[in-house]
């Protein structure tokens, strides 16, 4: 996408550039950019403003809040129209829009991006995309849940691989025997119809964890051929699945594979051993003559044959290639071109290969554990890398794994770096082979990707945009909120800064303490790929001169559409009130009163600008008459834990409310709306809170779990209920940990296994309800909340 605002803006600027013009008057332009069907802020947008009979031209950028401003001077006397253009890269339109001129006048618009459908007028229908998770439950039971995208899908049809059907949203299927089998889900809707397949593996039980990881790496050869590479770790591994991402798979460990057209395919591998199975998707970028033109390319991989005994394979790149130099980092070398060797003693050893033909000369270094092939204990190398408006210049994102103390990047053309996320500026276009070695105390480890450097090499990929937004829900947790874009994203990538990641949609992460981290967002589908990285502050870790925080209360009226909006901001001197009212309306008075078209949810955003600071503060509101109980008021909190004993309870209740009274359920109580207490032993506590108002009541009953030490818990199951009308409620977890799984027991009889599920209960009644997590490391948590329903 940075490429298509780089050309357009880039040839615009070549246009309307201008020297020696003389300026007085001048027109100031404030506007919003927002996109896809729930108008989500659209950020680091590019906006072109310029005179349409005059060669004078301003640019500027949207901000977190998709909110931009700019300022737009004219000789004295202009008379003319302002046009103010924003690039839609889903539609590969510009949108534009054309004032007159006014001295002095400042005038506000809206862009809206990315709308499904191309916005009702044209746009090639509504599309849908197949996806779907599955997870095992007990003996050969799996549960299968739909994740497609699309908003007219009707009808889901799935094909087990047993030779047995079922439809629905969600389904769990018996299988009568363990086994790999080829189970697909296919959507279809009025103007849609989709599939996706992927391989299932089906066990007695299920491993307490997996001893394997699936990983491979790539090497184009000639044409659009692939050599795929199996980096997978783990002893008992006996069954590889390549999905080439073309409709053609592999049961080889290592196979070639030949595209029929250049493009990115999503390729998956999926490994099986007898206690354990693993898989990984990776973008795969296949073109014709990628190469950077040197002649030759060294390179090569091994397998460890026996304990001391490795098996190195050439596949280095080159017509004239006439000779082979290794040199084992043992003080012996070979000429074959692909020998194997025989070591004295385990170690980690630097082996070379040196190719050498009529032209050309090339080296690859890499390092070689004898000792197996699993990673040393304690690190795992990885990276990512983003583009710039650059070209030629990429930013390289280190994503390992361990107490890491030494980086060593090698960018494919004879420069290293030692930084941990470098930028690097190539010469000229071209496929790059860069390597990524770690060093910890104990361990080393090296991980090489193929990189696209030039706009005729990467090919575009217009498909999804990564951005995000956060909210302090404490002093060290933080919750992530997830706004990007694009119909074809499935997987999730986030690094918090701190040595941890997670794949979770929006989590919720605790810091071990307070500082300013750089947190970056993945994600990828089947042909699209984006990363965006932005600076988090966790705790009071402030820059001085930030000192505003966003806020703000709302009531609705009684027709249950009218809002009205009080800013509740703090900070000096507070200049500027930008309010997006998530329905594709925006406004700049500090108070304002908003008609929603319609009763719902949405997210309200409130940017503020104070002098140097400026903070933005989004909160997901109901809009209605239906979703609340008789008596206006709803309670509800949520649990923060400080330190190993102490908890701080968040006030999160809804309505006019007057008196708090809470229950810690160690006899203990506190009338405060947001009291900290701190318990004197670990274990399961029943915490409520009772609120009251001057027509209104309510209570709510929630279990909590005090460890010592809290923070030595990799996982802690959570949960909010949110209640859209009498008998519907909304799940949103909040779990800690790298989750993989969940299951719910909505205390009627009935389950779920989504993350996020929405249940409607039969009848009024009191439920609890019970969340179980369980993470890929194994850890797993349950958290329980008794719930109310009255009629309304």
């Amino acid at each position: 996408m940075k490429k298509f605002f780089t050309l357009i803006f880039s040839a615009l600027m070549v246009l309307f550039l201008t020297t020696g013009v003389v300026k007085a008057d001048e027109m100031t332009i404030n506007g919003q950019v927002i996109m896809g069907p729930q108008g989500m802020p659209a950020a680091g947008v590019p906006v072109l403003v310029f005179l349409a009979a005059d060669s004078v031209m301003v640019d500027a950028v949207t901000d977190e809040a998709g909110f931009f401003e700019a300022e737009i001077e004219a000789e004295d006397g202009y008379q003319g129209d302002v046009v103010v253009q924003v690039f839609d890269w889903c539609t590969m339109v510009s949108l534009e829009e054309v004032f007159p001129f006014v001295n002095g006048d400042v005038i506000t618009t809206l862009f809206h991006v990315c709308v499904e459908g191309g916005g009702g007028g044209g746009g090639g229908g509504n599309d849908c995309h197949a996806n779907f998770q599955w997870m095992p439950l007990e003996g050969l039971q799996i549960s299968f849940w739909d994740e497609s995208w699309g908003n007219d899908i009707e009808e889901w049809t799935w094909e087990f691989g047993d030779g047995t059907t079922g439809t629905g949203i969600e389904i769990v299927h018996l299988y009568t025997e363990p086994g790999m089998y080829e189970v697909t889900l296919t959507i279809s809707g009025d103007e849609c119809s989709d599939s996706r397949t992927k391989m299932v593996h089906v066990m007695d039980s299920i491993p307490p964890q997996p001893e394997c990881q699936a990983m491979f790496g790539y090497e184009p050869e000639e044409g659009l051929t692939v050599q795929f590479i199996d980096l997978s770790w783990g002893d008992d591994i006996d069954e590889y699945l390549w999905d080439f991402g073309d409709g053609n798979i592999s049961n080889e460990q290592e196979p070639e594979h030949t595209y029929a057209e250049q493009g990115m395919y999503l390729v998956s591998l999926t490994i099986s051993g007898d206690e354990c199975a693993s898989s990984i998707e990776m973008p795969v970028h296949v073109m014709d003559s990628i190469w950077p033109p040197q002649g030759c390319h060294a390179n090569f991989h091994w397998e460890m044959m026996d304990e001391l005994m490795v098996q190195f394979f050439n596949a280095s790149q080159g017509d004239d290639i006439d000779e082979y130099l290794w040199d084992f980092g043992d003080g012996t070398t070979s000429d074959e071109m692909e020998p194997m060797h025989l070591y004295a003693e385990a170690g980690m050893y630097q082996v070379s290969l040196t190719i050498f033909g009529d032209d050309c000369q090339d080296i690859k270094v890499k390092n070689v554990n004898v000792n197996g092939n699993q990673p040393p204990q304690g690190c795992h190398a990885m990276f990512f890398y983003e583009y710039t408006e650059d070209p030629l210049t990429i930013n390289f994102i280190d994503l390992s794994m361990g107490e890491i103390t030494a980086w060593n990047w090698n960018f494919g053309d004879e420069m290293t770096s030692a930084e941990q996320n470098p930028t690097h500026t190539y010469a000229e276009e071209g496929m790059y082979m860069v390597s990524l070695e770690i060093t910890c105390d104990s361990c080393t480890n090296a991980i090489e990707m193929p990189v696209f450097v030039g706009d005729s090499v990467w090919p575009p990929q217009p498909g999804c945009h990564a951005n995000f937004h956060w909210d302090q829900m404490g002093d060290l947790m933080v919750q992530f909120i997830n706004s990007s874009q694009g119909e074809e994203i499935d997987e999730y990538l986030w690094d918090f800064g701190d040595g941890t990641t997670s794949d979770e949609f929006e989590p919720l992460h605790a810091f071990a303490e307070e500082g300013v981290y750089e947190v970056t967002l993945t994600v990828s589908g089947a042909e699209c790929l984006d990363t965006k990285t932005k600076v988090v502050h966790v705790g009071n870790n402030w820059p001085p001169n930030n000192d505003c925080h966003a806020n703000y209360d709302w009531a609705v009226h009684e027709d249950g559409v009218t809002v009205t909006f009080t800013d509740t901001s703090v900070g000096d001197s507070i200049q500027e009130w930008m309010w997006d009212f998530g329905d594709g309306e925006i406004s700049m008075e500090q108070n304002p009163v908003h008609v929603f078209p319609e009763e719902g949810m949405y997210f309200v955003s409130l940017s503020i600008i104070a002098g140097d600071c400026m903070d933005m503060k989004t909160r997901h509101i109901h809009v209605g008459t239906g979703g609340m109980p008789p008596q206006n008021c709803h309670a509800m909190f949520h649990p923060e834990y400080v330190s190993d004993m102490t908890i701080a309870f968040m006030d999160m209740s809804m309505g006019d409310i007057d008196s708090w009274f809470w229950d810690f359920g160690d006899g203990n109580t506190s009338t405060e709306q947001e009291p900290v207490h701190t318990y004197a032993e670990a274990g399961f506590y029943l915490v409520s809170l009772t609120i009251e108002g001057e027509e209104c009541t309510d209570s709510l009953v929630m279990e909590i779990m005090v460890d010592e030490p809290w923070n030595n818990n990799p996982c802690e199951a959570l949960f909010l209920p949110e209640f859209t009308n009498n008998l519907e409620v909304t799940f949103y977890d909040m779990s800690i940990g790298n989750v993989e799984s969940w299951s719910w027991n909505f205390g009627d009889g009935t389950a779920s296994y989504e993350q996020n599920p929405v249940h409607t209960y039969e009848q009024v009644g009191t439920y609890l309800v019970t969340l179980s997590i369980q993470t890929e490391d194994g850890c797993s948590h349950v958290y329980s909340v008794e719930l109310y329903l009255e009629s309304m």
